[in-house]
């Protein structure tokens, strides 16, 4: 396995990550340019991001709000390397902002800052990475379209940016807010404007708007609700 990553379909801001012109289509998997050795990958509507061997983030594709974390707003068609970042183990690609887990267990981000995703208290755009506040440790991050959570070394879960962020509000949120629950989490994804976990059971809990709590009703949750039936799982994904 040469751990090169490969993309495929359209490049209309450099999604392909190859160099090739905007009006380019892959019909095939394709390298892009640059010959690092890469152990995670997150994609979103219109950029990517992917972790090398050594714990670097490079990102590619649409950048107006500098959520390639390379200090500018220019698309980029080929991979850059985010700037003033610690080693890393994991990235997530949101809608305009990106956030990486560190390898001592902290959280930065960087972007489009509106609603708060970012969780620095402010909501002010960044171009560079800025850590979350605190000494709080954790173990995962994902990133939706305007909100973020991350789960910390106890399977807590912590939501910021446009709510509801499961802190049984509709508030938006600049800083990690705790999550209104007892239950203990393994995974956690966020998606348009709601956030699925996985308990330590393998039982499925969601929160957010847009009916996708899968509690059999299409209406908001401000807090975790289990979905409904009794199976157990072992992945999980919000779309």
């Amino acid at each position: 396995v040469d751990r090169r990553v490969y993309c495929w379909g359209e490049n209309g801001a450099g999604y392909l990550g190859d160099g090739s012109p905007s009006a380019t289509r892959r019909a095939a998997p394709g390298p892009i340019a640059s010959s690092q050795q890469f152990t995670g990958l997150s994609v979103s509507r219109a950029h990517r991001c992917a972790v090398t061997e050594s714990g670097e983030v490079y990102c590619w594709g649409f950048n107006a709000f500098s959520q390639l974390g390379n200090g500018t707003t220019a698309t980029a068609f080929t991979p850059q390397r985010v700037q003033a970042l610690p080693a890393v183990t994991a990235v997530s690609a949101g809608e305009d902002f990106t956030c990486a887990l560190d390898r001592d267990q902290g959280v930065w981000c960087w972007g489009r800052n509106n609603f708060g995703q970012l969780g620095d208290g402010t909501t002010i755009n960044r171009p560079l990475p800025v850590r979350l506040p605190g000494v709080r440790r954790y173990m995962a991050v994902s990133t939706g379209i305007r909100m973020s959570c991350a789960l910390d070394d106890t399977g807590m879960a912590w939501c910021w940016g446009r709510g509801p962020v499961g802190d049984g509000t509709a508030s938006n949120r600049a800083t990690p807010t705790s999550v209104v629950t007892d239950q203990r989490f393994t995974q956690i994804a966020s998606g348009a404007s709601h956030t699925c976990a996985l308990a330590s059971d393998g039982k499925a809990w969601c929160w957010g708007g847009l009916g996708a709590i899968g509690d059999g009703a299409m209406t908001s949750r401000a807090a975790p609700v289990p979905v409904t039936g009794d199976r157990r799982y072992t992945a999980i994904a919000a779309g």
